[in-house]
């Protein structure tokens, strides 16, 4: 029988490259290090809702600075430290040259399981540093601690993100924090939005042809449409839900605003590459490229010989969990 609190981790495979389980009676998550460290399964055990997309791309050899597109396209990457292409944001690392979504999802990490935990953790390229992750479950939450080592003198500024990208449905509303009332669009597919200045209300937009629109709402039949945005509002509580008001299930982000202030939403409803997923973003930097973030003076450094650390916690619930 599975445990109900920290689960049992252990060793698998999964399309042939070694993985790493994570479960309990409540939720099931699976990890391949070598491939970014990429989620690539995240349940709910008592239902059986997978939550991530997933697709029949073969998986070819991820090789660095390759553009995100030319991977497989499903599943959890990590974005960091940008997800645009950009040069380094800091005097000391003005040589580096980020490629796109940044470095990390295309690197093999390192890893280490015990019964209780899963440890991963890479080195950067461009700049000298460690990034770390420690996966844990409790109950019906997944409890990640990220850690970020700065080995050098030299001030390091960066961006994190997960690049989640979960499979949408009829009845999926993503419900922000009450003040997200207004949003900046550096993408929308075939200027379906109408802007002023690149930004729209949130959730009520006007579409170009003059309809109104519920963001909120992942899913539209019917509608092929692709955006990206980020809140202007940073975090207050710290708290994202992604509801399914078809089963009554819901999944929860949960950071702490001090550490990860910022939330991104991309939604591609079957614009490019006729998928239909999602991806919440909640970061430590604003608008996708760190160089830029860095000069509104809204990014996240770690100084030299220091290091930093955040949390992020994804709870998954039923229809009489909440």
């Amino acid at each position: 029988m599975l445990s109900k609190g920290a689960g049992d981790w252990r060793e698998s495979s999964y399309r042939d490259y070694p993985s790493i389980v994570g479960e309990n009676e409540f939720i099931r998550i699976e990890i391949v290090p070598g491939r970014g460290s990429k989620v690539v399964s995240l349940q709910n055990a008592e239902t059986g809702r997978e939550w991530l997309f997933g697709n029949d791309r073969e998986w070819e050899p991820l090789s660095y600075g390759m553009n995100w597109e030319d991977g497989d396209r499903s599943g959890w990457d990590e974005m960091f430290p940008t997800i645009l292409p950009c040069a380094g944001a800091d005097p000391g690392w003005r040589q580096a040259s980020f490629p796109d979504h940044g470095e990390v999802w295309a690197l093999p990490w390192e890893s280490r399981v015990s019964p209780e935990e899963a440890q991963m953790w890479v080195e950067g390229v461009q700049v000298p540093y460690r990034l770390s992750k420690t996966y844990r479950l409790s109950g019906r939450t997944v409890e990640l601690l990220y850690r970020l080592e700065n080995p050098t003198p030299h001030r390091f500024t960066y961006m994190w993100a997960p690049h989640a990208l979960l499979a949408i449905r009829e009845g999926m509303m993503l419900a922000a924090e009450p003040h997200q009332v207004k949003i900046e669009v550096p993408f929308t597919f075939g200027n379906r939005l109408q802007l002023e200045k690149g930004f729209s209300p949130y959730p009520q937009a006007v579409t170009t042809d003059g309809a109104k629109t519920d963001l909120s709402e992942l899913f539209a039949d019917g509608a092929v449409h692709a955006e990206k945005y980020w809140f202007t509002q940073t975090f207050h509580e710290g708290l994202v839900t992604i509801a399914d008001s078809q089963t009554g299930e819901s999944l929860q982000y949960i950071v702490n605003p001090d550490e990860v202030p910022y939330l991104a939403v991309w939604v591609n409803n079957g614009a490019l590459w006729g998928d239909y997923n999602a991806a919440i973003e909640p970061a430590t930097a604003y608008m996708d490229s760190v160089e830029f973030a860095t000069a509104l003076g809204k990014a996240k450094a770690v100084e030299g010989f220091s290091s930093v650390t955040w949390s992020f916690k994804i709870r998954l619930t039923s229809r009489d969990e909440r």
